[in-house]
């Protein structure tokens, strides 16, 4: 089957009910609202949803950049960061994700952490 929309690629029929069906196996933004006792960071590449043509996304989750933001509103333990120039995969900002994702657990007490092991614990790549 050669689909078009969300994305274009090649998937089974079965597999593409599988994840685009009326019980979509893997949309993760349906279990979000049920997560009510822990700390929630949901992250996105902001080249995420760009447009290269009408209707063809760069990247697979178009319509996950104006969503997920709205998402995370509307619960006080979900909080959402764009990471400037992520794509899907993060390529070449690792140390930016890596950054947002301590101080998110600092902000949420898991860690404490100072300034320079921060700067020392952070790599490109890792």
């Amino acid at each position: 089957m050669n689909v078009r929309k969300p994305t274009p690629l090649l998937i089974s029929a079965e597999r593409f009910v599988e994840k685009y069906g009326p019980h979509e196996a893997f949309d993760y933004t349906k279990h979000v609202g049920a997560i009510s006792q822990c700390p929630v960071l949901i992250t996105i590449g902001s080249k995420e949803g760009i447009e290269v043509r009408p209707g063809l996304s760069r990247l697979a989750f178009w319509e996950a950049a104006t969503y997920l933001p709205n998402l995370a509103s509307t619960q006080d333990n979900v909080s959402f960061a764009s990471i400037v120039d992520g794509d899907h995969a993060y390529r070449g900002v690792s140390e930016v994700l890596a950054s947002e994702v301590i101080g998110f657990l600092e902000r949420s007490g898991v860690i404490a952490c100072d300034s320079q092991t921060r700067r020392n614990g952070v790599s490109e790549g890792t």
